[in-house]
């Protein structure tokens, strides 16, 4: 398993305590999520400035790493990707650490393809050569994304979670096809800095929203927020409730979460079915 999170927001936050400082952060979870076991086998920061991503990344454990405590400080921005890796398809590398990035998208897996060489095989029968060309490492992930670049690409109105769903769809059938006693871990955030989306497939998966700039129970009363905006309302999901003061909602299985530019969500249960 992985541990990933994702934010989108209407204003411009940070994210420290969420990924350092709060009681399951990332950073915690990298050594010791809910399950005992350690994400310790890369990590990874994303977010946009001035429209376009900015990624960090390294393959070595989040809470070994001077550099993503550093990096995880000073993030003040409306979208956030963040995730803490545990190999299961590829080497430990720089280029099978996520999150992974094919133009303005961007994503974030936890979890594994089973019958992967097979399923790989027919995800690139499909996409173009261009599209192929953007795969750098050899995680399942990453040509997960670029089936769904794919997706997007055939056209570009639809939302992400619209995306999201096909794609994941037709490879749940794929993986269907050729073994129809294996079950995939299609855990997801997914984002172009405007949307997010995100799904909830045979692992755990949670979800906060924050509908108004409070003080932060964890540092003792900072905003996170440069202003105090009339309205402000932030939606963030991750693999484990990082907070113990909030309510999270668990996010029924088989789930796809869409949110779009206005942060207003909708949870679609029971949308990963085959088709």
């Amino acid at each position: 398993m992985c541990r990933l999170y994702g934010l989108i927001s209407s204003h411009p936050r940070k994210v420290e305590c969420d990924l350092i400082r709060s009681q399951h952060s990332l950073l915690y979870q990298s050594e010791h999520d809910d399950r005992g076991g350690e994400n310790a086998q890369g990590w990874g920061l994303e977010d946009y400035e001035k429209n376009k991503p900015n990624l960090v990344k390294q393959p070595k454990a989040a809470f070994d790493s001077d550099e993503f405590r550093w990096q995880a400080a000073k993030i003040h921005s409306k979208q956030v990707i963040s995730h803490v890796r545990r190999a299961t398809v590829g080497i430990v590398s720089l280029k099978n650490t996520h999150p992974f990035v094919h133009h303005e998208l961007i994503l974030a897996h936890n979890g594994h393809i089973d019958h992967f060489d097979v399923i790989k095989n027919k995800i690139l029968s499909i996409i173009t050569a261009e599209e192929t060309k953007w795969i750098q490492g050899t995680t399942d992930s990453e040509y997960i994304l670029a089936y769904l670049h794919h997706i997007y690409n055939q056209d570009p109105k639809a939302s992400l979670a619209t995306v999201l769903t096909h794609g994941l769809q037709q490879i749940i059938q794929m993986i269907k096809e050729v073994d129809p006693n294996k079950e995939a871990a299609l855990n997801i955030v997914f984002s172009n800095g405007k949307e997010m989306a995100a799904s909830c497939y045979n692992r755990s998966l949670y979800l906060i929203e924050r509908g108004a700039v409070h003080p932060c129970q964890v540092c003792n009363g900072e905003l996170h927020i440069n202003d105090k905006p009339k309205s402000f309302r932030a939606v963030v999901v991750a693999s484990e409730p990082i907070t113990t003061d909030e309510k999270w909602q668990e996010i029924p299985n088989k789930s796809i979460i869409e949110v779009d530019s206005n942060v207003s969500f909708k949870i679609h249960k029971n949308a990963l079915i085959p088709i």
